[in-house]
């Protein structure tokens, strides 16, 4: 009896280790499923933000694309508008008519009242060049005009104010130019980028383009109030080159000291720097400064 009651046992031994084998087994595929539906779900989000980003991007061109048909529109009729409509002429009267040099001149040149140039037009350039992978979103064209409109609409309480155009800078498409109306509408729109730029943009400064002048020997750049600003070839009072090619300390150009400017030199005697004669470094009477003027 006691000999069958050891074999029943070993029989449920086997028995419930084939049991608990069979359910680790079944463990084991439970994991390997539960995996498999973690992956996939880390696609559908990853494919979730690929088409969002791709909807914002979209939508940014559509809204460049209408801005720069607005502007090309604008132009057209401004072009139109300013030309002059002129009656056709019979051969009978142009074979009268014989204008001088002085009238076909004239007539050669185009009207007054026509559209401005682009060169003139007013505009802040945005560069997100910086802003980080995360923030890319908030960088596009889109969200970068709803933030400027949005911010002076609060400000000077305009509710139906619209920018007149944002596109992308065809040079660099890391750059975002806001097209402005007027120099007012400028400043306006620069405060408010500033204000709600991303971490990483950058408002970009007004571009400085030289000029060149008749009977002027010399470039300078002037601030505000007219006054020249530091980096002319003055500032080391050496002639022949830019200060900003040259490694020397700057030089005073009234007492010909150096590490400060000759807008805050107190010195009473005046040094000249290049003939050491008793006059500002750019006096008409230095003889050194005449010489390569006049060369």
């Amino acid at each position: 009896m006691i000999e069958k009651v050891w074999e029943l046992l070993d029989e449920y031994r086997a028995e419930f280790r084939g049991l608990k084998e069979t359910l680790r087994e079944q463990n084991e595929i439970i994991r390997e499923q539960q995996e498999i539906i973690r992956k996939q779900k880390e696609e559908i989000e990853k494919q979730g933000t690929i088409n969002r980003e791709l909807s914002i991007h979209l939508e940014d061109m559509k809204q460049q694309m209408n801005d720069q048909l607005e502007q090309v529109r604008k132009q057209l009729e401004a072009i139109v508008a300013g030309a002059a409509v002129t009656p056709p002429k019979t051969f009978a009267e142009v074979a009268r008519s014989s204008p001088s040099p002085q009238q076909s001149i004239a007539l050669s040149l185009p009207p007054g009242n026509t559209a401005e140039p682009t060169a003139n037009e007013f505009f802040c350039m945005i560069d997100t060049s910086r802003v980080e992978e995360q923030d890319r979103g908030r960088a596009q064209i889109g969200s970068i005009r709803q933030a400027i409109e949005n911010e002076v609409r609060t400000k000077e309480g305009q509710v139906n104010w619209k920018c007149a155009a944002v596109v992308r800078n065809s040079r660099n498409t890391k750059q975002v130019k806001v097209i402005c109306r007027d120099e007012i509408e400028l400043q306006r729109i620069k405060e408010a980028a500033q204000k709600t730029a991303v971490t990483g943009a950058r408002v970009m400064r007004d571009q400085l383009y030289p000029v060149k002048v008749d009977n002027v020997n010399r470039t300078a750049i002037l601030d505000g109030e007219g006054n020249i600003l530091q980096g002319a070839a003055e500032a080391l009072q050496d002639m022949g080159h830019k200060a900003s090619r040259c490694s020397k300390p700057q030089v005073c150009g009234r007492c010909a000291g150096a590490g400060h400017h000759h807008r805050e030199c107190h010195a009473m005697d005046p040094r000249c720097v290049l003939c050491g004669g008793p006059h500002e470094s750019f006096s008409r009477n230095c003889r050194v400064r005449n010489i390569h003027s006049n060369a």
